[in-house]
């Protein structure tokens, strides 16, 4: 079959056994884009995480599951496409992970493989930033063939097909209270280091809009708090962790936690979220429940579809924002190619 349109699936990564668990961290903490840890102590410090914490971690869950999230959306993702745009079929999808495999050259060695000439660099991450989905298209960009039709859907948070997805997702999670009216909202996002977003990065903006929209068809109480803190450096707050805590201490029992910002269930809901959090809350009296992420439901699937199709027929959500204050002006420079 040859592949007229393929579509690379950007996002994280994560370990789906116990020896992948120090080399995805050390990747992760040496690149200093994404987590600006000083003094070239990433490395040191992911190994001793690897082997003090975050492998027990991994284990408790069964390993990352967002490998498998990412063949099922995918999957579903170009059997729409292939139905509903037969002009770009047959449609592949790639999966195109930072910091496991496959890497994004080993994704781009099957692009090429595959002779693909039309790429989508679709990113997984619907709120951009540039730690996250500025990071990833510049190492795309570092390995493309000059041949190659790439473009870009680089933020989507507020596309009014994810918007409803959230709303009907709450919707029926709210049901299973039995005062719906009374239950806190509780959108939670990772975390970024409080001078990345003071040098304009969007991320925080686009996290607010998306929370923004949502809450506005519903009349409950709702708050955004920001999670997966890592090192001693200011970061983005109120502390998820904290927060719920302090709810529970104002007498707000009722609170309905909502991943806003991750599309695949992963170690920060599974094992962040649910195992810690969510445990001590409901141990101290709490009644605190989560919304699954996204990873198969029907309406997040269309979602995804309904905004590739977009960006096939009319270039749509492929725009990328610079920093007011950039730190890598020369680096982000290569992503002018996509505005």
């Amino acid at each position: 079959m040859t592949v007229k349109t393929g579509i690379l699936l950007m996002n994280l990564g994560g370990p789906t056994t116990l020896a992948e668990v120090e080399p995805f961290l050390v990747r992760m903490f040496s690149d200093k884009s994404f987590i600006p840890i000083p003094f070239n102590l990433g490395p040191k410090i992911a190994r001793i995480r690897a082997r003090t914490s975050v492998q027990k971690q991994y284990s408790a869950i069964g390993f990352s599951p967002l490998s498998k999230w990412t063949n099922i959306q995918g999957q579903q993702l170009v059997s729409i496409l292939d139905k509903t745009l037969p002009e770009s079929a047959p449609h592949k999808f790639y999966k195109c992970f930072r910091y496991s495999s496959p890497l994004t050259d080993e994704a781009i060695s099957e692009l090429k493989n595959d002779k693909v000439k039309q790429v989508i660099a679709f990113t997984q991450y619907p709120h951009y930033s540039c730690a996250t989905t500025g990071n990833a298209l510049r190492e795309v960009l570092n390995h493309v063939s000059p041949d190659m039709e790439l473009s870009t859907i680089s933020r989507w948070g507020d596309h009014p097909a994810f918007i409803n997805f959230w709303v009907e997702t709450i919707k029926s999670h709210l049901a299973s209270f039995a005062n719906p009216e009374k239950v806190v909202l509780a959108f939670t996002a990772h975390s970024i280091p409080a001078k990345v977003a003071w040098s304009g990065d969007r991320y925080p903006i686009e996290i607010s809009t998306s929370v923004n929209l949502i809450s506005s068809y519903f009349g409950n109480e709702s708050h955004l708090f920001w999670q997966s803190k890592v090192g001693f450096q200011q970061w983005l707050e109120p502390n998820t962790h904290k927060a719920l805590l302090s709810l529970g201490e104002q007498g707000k029992k009722d609170v309905l936690i909502i991943p806003i910002a991750f599309t695949q269930d992963h170690l920060e809901t599974l094992y962040e979220l649910d195992k810690l959090y969510i445990e001590e809350c409901n141990g101290k009296g709490m009644n605190v429940k989560r919304t699954p992420g996204p990873n198969d439901n029907p309406l997040f699937i269309s979602a995804l579809a309904t905004i590739v199709k977009e960006h096939i027929l009319h270039k749509k959500h492929s725009k990328i924002p610079r920093c007011a204050h950039c730190k890598h002006p020369e680096v982000c420079k290569s992503l002018d190619r996509f505005n």
